[in-house]
């Protein structure tokens, strides 16, 4: 299972900074609760979740660790006043369990069961293929972006960071989990 938590984001000029402390106490309480999951059976390691600017992705083993995991956000929510939006969390089912899906619940501790969804403006399915990138849509809003970026009053310094912030990395990340865009997209 996936499970993105939907925390409250930070605003401010202080956002990065106090996003990373936000951030990371997350991740260590997760990893104090247990949650994640071993990438190879040897490993005593666990993986617990991928961190994205104001998303957590967290990994579980299957829906046995589903309830352990909303204690320990509840808990964590107690501590802090963040909470999950349980509106936005969705459950992705990946490997040989979604394969054998048919027939399960929609829902687990009344968290939705999908068959896909977006994490890191990315698609993702319970199909062990690589993600379908809609790629005019993807190059269309880098463009948009780059057009406003254009007309803010930065140097020509600070027009390039924004733009190698905003596009390039956009467009490497969704190359690197879904291969390179056709042709006729430049």
């Amino acid at each position: 299972y996936w499970s993105p938590s939907a925390l409250g984001v930070i605003v401010g000029p202080l956002a990065p900074l106090l996003y990373l402390f936000v951030a990371k106490a997350l991740l260590s309480w997760l990893q104090h609760c247990g949650v994640g999951i071993r990438l190879r059976e040897q490993e005593q390691e666990l993986t617990t979740a991928v961190q994205f600017a104001d998303d957590t992705e967290v990994l579980l083993n299957g829906r046995e660790d589903v309830g352990a995991f909303l204690e320990c956000m509840h808990t964590y929510a107690q501590a802090t006043g963040q909470q999950l939006n349980l509106d936005k969390v969705e459950l992705l089912e990946v490997g040989e369990a979604a394969g054998q899906r048919e027939g399960t619940e929609a829902s687990v501790h009344n968290l939705r069961v999908v068959r896909s969804a977006t994490a890191l403006n990315l698609p993702f399915t319970d199909v062990d293929q690589p993600p379908e990138i809609r790629w005019e849509q993807e190059t269309e809003k880098v463009r948009e972006r780059y057009n406003r970026i254009a007309k803010l009053s930065l140097s020509i310094f600070g027009r390039a960071t924004a733009a190698a912030s905003y596009g390039v990395l956009r467009l490497t990340c969704h190359m690197e989990h879904g291969g390179l865009p056709p042709d006729n997209i430049v």
